[in-house]
């Protein structure tokens, strides 16, 4: 159970919390919240949203509460669960029906190492009577009630960059939290160059997959390189998901954009594959959701298809493509990062 969590608990058996609940992100399994009275979740992330499908407990995947779902006579405490990065914190306040929630409670619950402290004091802005309701097991709870205010349209909070590449000129669209929000991150620019000089390597291809596609951006640019194939973008993220529909439409580019809990669940063969992995979970750094990817990829490529991964240099997915069986070359890298060619 998270530390999170465990304060959660901590604050019902204390009799702090006696209302129903309106739980946001909440980071462990259904189980562990057993005695709370929960109205509700929301989840931005697709694979812990599946987790709560399978209970009694209504759950939407998505970057907002659809309002005619849930309600002040439903829900009276919403608990926001820190997430990684301010700015999506933000975002997630601001998308709350100020209106339908006016003078419920508002907890916000999160590790001190990953900003608490300082996220509970933007809660000032959204609520009266904002101050630390409690500690423990290196996480704190912040507590306000929340003012009387229209929710915020989640297109306001759309941000359309330039991204120049070859001899186009495109608009990404990126919201707070997506990967690399408002540029082109070292990382993705390593490999789509690196991929743009080895074009007369590559199989003929008619499928390609990106894997943790963020706001879009490999797709995009991949799409204008080889302009008639069939793209699949897939990621957890619902704010992930939304900005690469919407640059897909900015950009005129054809193909599927669809949330994926695990690499496990991509149905179908491709001749090109494209990932910039992540590695961390919310605020935590992990390879397990990478290392699955690897693992499905003898699953995924055709037989002469190719994978093309962006990596940290302190990341030896080597050495899990040759447990699979994969052959694995480096082909291009940087003090920070490397490009990696899988194969069959």
């Amino acid at each position: 159970m998270r530390n999170e969590t465990a304060l959660l608990l901590r604050l019902n058996a204390h009799n702090a919390l006696q209302t129903p609940l309106l739980l946001i992100n909440p980071p462990d399994d259904p189980d562990a919240y057993h005695g709370l009275i929960i109205a509700g979740v929301l989840h931005d992330n697709y694979q812990q949203h599946l987790r709560w499908q399978h209970t009694e407990t209504p759950t939407w995947f998505g970057c907002h509460l659809p309002e005619q779902q849930l309600n002040q006579n439903t829900a009276s405490t919403v608990v926001l669960f820190l997430p990684k990065g301010k700015q999506r914190l933000l975002a997630q306040l601001q998308l709350l029906p100020g209106r339908v929630f006016v003078n419920s409670r508002l907890l916000v619950i999160g590790a001190i190492d990953a900003g608490i402290k300082s996220a509970g004091k933007k809660i000032d802005a959204f609520c009266d009577r904002t101050g630390k309701l409690d500690a423990a097991r290196h996480c704190q709870a912040w507590s306000g009630v929340l003012k009387d205010q229209p929710k915020t349209d989640l297109s306001s909070l759309i941000k359309l960059w330039p991204l120049t590449f070859s001899v186009h000129t495109s608009n990404i669209a990126s919201l707070p939290g997506v990967f690399a929000d408002g540029r082109l991150d070292t990382g993705s620019r390593l490999l789509i160059e690196t991929f743009n000089g080895c074009q007369n390597r590559l199989p003929k291809i008619k499928q390609m997959l990106d894997f943790g596609c963020g706001s879009g951006v490999l797709s995009l640019t991949i799409a204008q390189l080889i302009p008639d194939m069939s793209i699949k973008a897939v990621d957890s993220d619902a704010f992930a998901l939304h900005a690469a529909a919407l640059t897909f439409q900015q950009n005129k580019i054809q193909g599927s954009i669809s949330a994926t809990a695990l690499p496990a669940d991509i149905a179908g063969q491709y001749d090109l594959i494209v990932s910039n992995p992540p590695f961390h979970q919310g605020n935590t750094q992990t390879t397990q959701l990478s290392q699955a990817f690897i693992q499905q990829l003898p699953k995924l490529l055709n037989r002469n298809g190719q994978a093309w991964i962006v990596a940290n240099q302190f990341l030896n997915y080597e050495a899990i493509c040759r447990a699979c069986g994969l052959k694995v070359t480096r082909e291009a890298a940087n003090n920070a990062f490397k490009v990696l060619l899988i194969k069959r």
